[in-house]
Parts: C-alpha cells; sequence; structure tokens
C-alpha cells in the first residue's frame, strides 16, 4: 500500500458514504434538513472529540494534519448523519405531527454532560474513550425514553439498523485496506474481538448511535409518526 493512500486513508473512507448520503438526500426531501443539521452537530462534535478524547482509541491519517482535523468534520457530516436517517430511509418512516419539542437549554445540558462524561471516563477513570462516548448515548437514550417512550421502538430498531450500516461500511474499508484497524486503531486499549475484522467497539459504538443519537432530532422537535 503506497504511501500516498495511506495518507489519504481516512479521508477515502469517508467518500465512500458520500453516495449514500446523496441518494437519501435527493430521494427523500423530508429528511434533507435532518441529514444537514445533524451532520453538522456531528461533524463539530466530531472535531472536538478528536482534538481532545479520542486518541486513545484511534490515531488516523490526516491530509493536512490533526490541527487541521478536516476528515473529522467530514466524517461527522457524513456518517453522523446518515446514521440518524438510515432507519427511517430504510422502513419509509415519517414524522410528521407535532407534539411538545425539548427546549434547546435540555439540548445543551446534554452535550456539556456528555462531554463531562467523557473527561470523567478518560481523564479520571482512565476508561477508553470509545466507552465513554457510547455511554454518553445510552445516557440519551434512557432520557428520551422516559420523556418519549413512544419513540423506544423506533430506537431499538435504529440501533440495529446503524450497527448493521456500520458494519458494511467498515468492511468495504477493511476490502480496500485490510491492515486499517492494525494500521489505524489503538488496538492494545481494546477487548481484540473482531467481527470479520471490524472491532466489537465500533459496534457498540454504532449501536448507541442508533440508540440515543437517531431519534434526538425528532425528539427535540416534539415529532411523532405521521
Amino acid at each position: 500500500m503506497n504511501s500516498l493512500f495511506e495518507s489519504a486513508f481516512y479521508f477515502l473512507s469517508v467518500l465512500l458514504l458520500v453516495p449514500l448520503w446523496l441518494l437519501i438526500y435527493f430521494t427523500r426531501k423530508d429528511l434533507q434538513q435532518k441529514l444537514i443539521r445533524t451532520g453538522f452537530i456531528f461533524g463539530i462534535a466530531s472535531v472536538i472529540l478528536g482534538q481532545f478524547f479520542t486518541q486513545d482509541y484511534w490515531n488516523p491519517p490526516y491530509l493536512i494534519s490533526p490541527l487541521f482535523p478536516f476528515e473529522d468534520f467530514l466524517y461527522g457530516v457524513f456518517f453522523g448523519g446518515l446514521t440518524t436517517v438510515i432507519y427511517q430511509y430504510i422502513f419509509r418512516i415519517k414524522f410528521l405531527n407535532t407534539t411538545t419539542p425539548s427546549s434547546r437549554k435540555m439540548t445543551l445540558t446534554l452535550g456539556i454532560l456528555c462531554i463531562g462524561v467523557m473527561f470523567l471516563f478518560v481523564n479520571i477513570l482512565n476508561i477508553n474513550s470509545i466507552y465513554g462516548q457510547t455511554a454518553c448515548l445510552v445516557f440519551v437514550f434512557v432520557y428520551t425514553t422516559i420523556k418519549r417512550p413512544d419513540l423506544i421502538k423506533h430506537m431499538l430498531i435504529s440501533g440495529f439498523a446503524v450497527t448493521l450500516f456500520t458494519f458494511l461500511w467498515q468492511k468495504l474499508v477493511l476490502v480496500i485496506y485490510p491492515n486499517a484497524v492494525m494500521d489505524f486503531w489503538e488496538t492494545e486499549a481494546l477487548q481484540s474481538i473482531f467481527f470479520a475484522g471490524v472491532p466489537l467497539e465500533e459496534l457498540l459504538f454504532a449501536f448507541a448511535i442508533g440508540l440515543g443519537g437517531a431519534m434526538y432530532f425528532e425528539f427535540s422537535r416534539g415529532l411523532k409518526v405521521g
């Protein structure tokens, strides 16, 4: 594998998601706003997490510099955005009717609490950041469940849909670059459990995104299945 490909590995891996992102964007107009807004939020979150927490989990190459993590933002935009709509796209679910929305203050509070959880896991308990991220999303799932039990079924199915989507994407990445996990993940810090080469932690994180992240857009805006 030549050095140019290795240096562009992260960027090229994210580009694999673009065709699906475009397909959903142009065929489901009702998901366009969610795809863009959640992707942007995930993009900002990915940059912040990459700068302060996730080096203990993986260290991918950056085309410019880790201090200018353009790939982290793209990863959030495309992967993060897709994880919030993939369930609705596959099962043709539409959320239309409006109920009482969650306050923006609560959304900000949850974000601050998640940063606190990450700091606790990584800097105090010395637990790998991927488990901290997973715990944050599970916390959001529990909170959403309490406030909107009507979303439980959707969140659970979304968890499995996002897990399958993540597995297929990462398996495709590994077909192109078989040594990616060994080269860029901090495997000594993981459980060394792999599914067709994909680390268990990636699938747990994906399931947590589907649980806690995918339906938060609907929860925050008070949307119900139409």
